[in-house]
């Protein structure tokens, strides 16, 4: 919230609250909508602000050059939604990597650890869905969404925010909600 004085106050937004209940609009407003993040940066400029804009928008560049990085930290965000990056889910995500990317067992590790530090380090999902949006096929898209499922569901059980994030996922990556529920029906079945 930016205030009359030009104070910028953010509240639940300043950290990634993983495990207890955020509002969804604290996702949306932090992942969906950067534009209005750089309208801000319009009103009023100052060093704070400009890195705290850098912060929020996240680093595209990286994104844009490695879109399996960018598949591999939201991957890591679904295995965080529960609070703990569990070996299951760590294990699932190496083989889902591995086989997407043809990526070794080492590189797979590798990438997952950087992933993991920018799913720790950050708070929104755009910079790494707009680099596959720009970078991939509706289809490649949808076994995404697919491969989050089989993270969310490795352990047996959906939990509300794996879910939430899925729907967030899927519709910044334009994938429509019918392919996204076939995805899930997909992985039950497998």
């Amino acid at each position: 919230l930016l205030h009359a004085t030009g104070e910028l106050s953010l509240s639940a937004a300043q950290c990634k609250c993983r495990g207890s209940r955020v509002p969804d609009h604290v996702y949306l407003s932090l992942g969906r909508f950067p534009a209005q993040a750089t309208a801000l940066h319009s009103v009023k400029a100052s060093p704070m602000l400009d890195r705290l804009l850098k912060l929020l928008q996240g680093d595209p560049q990286t994104a844009a050059e490695e879109p399996h990085f960018s598949v591999a930290v939201l991957l890591v965000e679904a295995g965080l939604m529960q609070g703990d990056f569990t070996e299951d889910e760590r294990a699932m995500t190496a083989r889902l990597l591995s086989r997407r990317f043809a990526l070794s067992p080492d590189e797979a590790a590798e990438l997952i650890t950087r992933a993991e530090v920018r799913a720790r380090s950050t708070a929104q999902y755009f910079p790494f869905t707009n680099s596959l949006n720009n970078s991939m096929s509706i289809d490649d898209k949808i076994e995404v969404v697919e491969m989050l499922w089989r993270i969310a569901y490795v352990d047996g059980v959906l939990d509300p925010f794996e879910d939430q994030l899925i729907r967030q996922v899927g519709g910044l990556l334009h994938v429509p909600d019918r392919e996204r529920m076939l995805a899930r029906k997909r992985v039950l079945g497998s």
